[in-house]
């Protein structure tokens, strides 16, 4: 998150390949900044496994992984 911080977030979206969030933002509790979920995940990733790159749809896809949409429930 610091990262989306200090570059912003159109910066942050396109450097890591995803689009604004439709559906779910994540809340930072201390400061009350919300972002891209998806991208934040994904950048995450590129953190812990360098040599993967941000983690996107086609690598999930590429290792067998569907996805799958949750009901009310999980919410």
């Amino acid at each position: 998150m610091r990262e989306y911080d200090v570059v912003g977030r159109a910066y942050f979206l396109e450097k890591y390949g995803f689009g604004k969030s439709r559906d779910y933002m994540l809340s930072d509790p201390d400061s009350g900044r919300l972002y891209d979920s998806k991208a934040i995940v994904g950048a995450a990733f590129a953190y812990a496994f360098p040599g993967e790159g941000p983690l996107r749809g086609r690598i999930l896809r590429r290792r067998g992984n569907r996805g799958a949409a949750p009901g009310r429930a999980w919410v």
